[in-house]
């Protein structure tokens, strides 16, 4: 798998692939807190996070010890808010 980051300058948002998703692929949103967003295809697998702050980023990270794991599904998500 591949991943990628995309930082729009223009609005301040990160976006973090972690695979390619087709027009029309999202099937739905999880916000795991204010302003971080896990999209979800319809077969359940994550497609990309969101921080629509990129300065979120590190505080989500931190938040979390420094490390989080996404996994391939979303049923599988535990633990993502922080404590």
């Amino acid at each position: 798998m591949t991943v990628r980051f995309e930082l729009d300058t223009e609005v301040g948002a990160l976006y973090i692939y972690f695979r390619e998703i087709p027009a029309g692929g999202v099937a739905r949103t999880i916000e795991l807190e204010k302003g971080v967003n896990l999209d979800v295809g319809r077969d359940g697998r994550t497609l990309g996070l969101e921080f629509v702050d990129a300065s979120d980023f590190y505080r989500f990270i931190d938040s979390h010890g420094g490390e989080i794991d996404i996994p391939d599904r979303a049923r599988d998500i535990k633990g993502l808010s922080p404590a």
